[in-house]
């Protein structure tokens, strides 16, 4: 098995689909339980077994309501993928668990959720971000420094340290970007995270980007 051409691909019928490229084969098809297409799926941790040719994989995915309204709730699922490349139709696809909250919603394609270092950074379209323990489950920070008209585009997280294996979850710290429709781009950071515990405390806003300014303003909070 070559592991390096299967892909997996989120797309518009709310399926996630599985490809072998290297014999442009179709190889499974999951549904989802999304309403209108599947809007973000990211791989967070491979463990495969050459030998006897399985795949397993642990999945972030996030999808879209029909509901045209934007503050349509959404959830964003953890998912166990057991891909048997033997006996195809033995593989399966299981829900974990499911992230939600009352205040979260992000019902567009155009935001995507990121897994880093046992969190999940969830972007919303009224300019907050929503950061979950992937390991207890629980939502541990919330933050609001975009404008709350503004989508979160994106999300990047830098470090030296990520392994979902890794009980302690100790690392030395991470710098988080968030950029936004509301032309700004916050960089937190913070500097020790230990026992899956992250708090609002620990993360400093560095600084805000205006596109319209080639200057950068400082804003740290303490």
């Amino acid at each position: 098995m070559d592991e390096e051409l299967i892909y997996m691909i989120a797309s518009c019928d709310t399926s996630i689909k599985i490809y072998n490229f290297g014999n442009n084969q179709l190889l499974k098809i999951f549904n989802t339980e999304y309403e209108t297409y599947l809007s973000s799926l990211q791989i967070i941790l491979k463990n495969n077994d050459i030998t006897n040719n399985i795949l397993n994989c642990y999945l972030i995915t996030k999808g879209v309501n029909s509901n045209e309204e934007i503050s349509s709730n959404n959830d964003i699922h953890l998912r166990k993928l057991n891909l048997n490349l033997k006996k195809i139709q033995d593989s399966t696809l299981e829900t974990l668990h499911t992230f939600q909250h009352d205040d979260y919603y992000c019902n567009s394609w155009m935001a995507k959720c990121k897994y880093f270092n046992g969190y999940l950074f969830a972007p919303t379209c009224y300019g907050k971000l929503f950061i979950w323990n992937v390991h207890t489950k629980q939502l541990c920070a919330i933050l609001n420094d975009h404008s709350e008209h503004a989508y979160i585009r994106n999300t990047l997280v830098i470090n030296q340290f990520d392994n979902m294996n890794n009980t302690n979850n100790n690392c030395n710290g991470f710098y988080l970007f968030t950029s936004g429709d509301d032309s700004i781009t916050n960089i937190y950071e913070t500097t020790s995270i230990n026992n899956n515990n992250l708090s609002t405390q620990r993360l400093d806003q560095v600084y805000k980007v205006y596109n319209n300014n080639t200057t950068l303003t400082s804003s740290r909070k303490k």
